[in-house]
């Protein structure tokens, strides 16, 4: 920088780049520390959100089948005090539920496979029975109870086959997770 006699100040090109560089390199700066880390930090509270979701669901799967009765009829349904226990778990988390809007939580199909599974093996284990009158055309099959004793089974399995697909509902996933922040 030199001053001249008439009070004017002249900036050389290469102060005035080294200016300009470290302005650029402080905007991107504050981009990632203002945007890119929330938003990182933000991805991983919805996948440990959502792990906790399956969690929930395949610890009440995973539950031993007892025999209840239901309309005059035994069936096998998961223990009632252990499907509390697991949504106990869930509570216990404090996991804050309305801060992540439907888009967040929507952002992989996690939800709709766990929808998928429970579809497929309830259409597995359901078995239908024409309607008595064959001839009226309103007529629907019925459905005849499923077979809940395959049909929970069935579930899980597809529960837990979804963690090779969704590796951050995988416990092998959080172990990883925790070895990397440690480092």
């Amino acid at each position: 920088m030199e001053k001249h006699s008439n009070g004017n100040i002249q900036i050389s090109k290469k102060s005035l780049l080294i200016g300009m560089l470290i302005l650029v390199i402080i905007i991107v700066l504050l981009f990632y520390f203002l945007k890119l880390i929330p938003e990182k930090n933000k991805d991983k509270d919805i996948k440990i959100y959502k792990k906790a979701l399956y969690d929930s669901i395949l610890c009440q799967f995973t539950c031993a089948l007892s025999p209840s009765k239901v309309q005059n009829t035994t069936v096998f349904l998961p223990d009632s005090l252990c499907q509390k226990i697991c949504i106990t778990e869930l509570k216990v988390k404090n996991l804050n539920t309305t801060i992540y809007s439907e888009q967040d939580l929507l952002t992989d199909n996690l939800a709709t496979d766990i929808e998928k599974v429970m579809s497929d093996c309830r259409k597995l284990y359901t078995k239908e029975q024409s309607p008595v009158n064959v001839s009226a055309p309103n007529e629907t099959s019925i459905d005849i109870p499923i077979n809940t004793t395959a049909y929970f089974p069935c579930v899980k399995q597809g529960l837990i086959d979804l963690q090779d697909k969704y590796p951050y509902i995988s416990d092998k996933d959080v172990i990883e997770d925790n070895k990397t922040s440690e480092q």
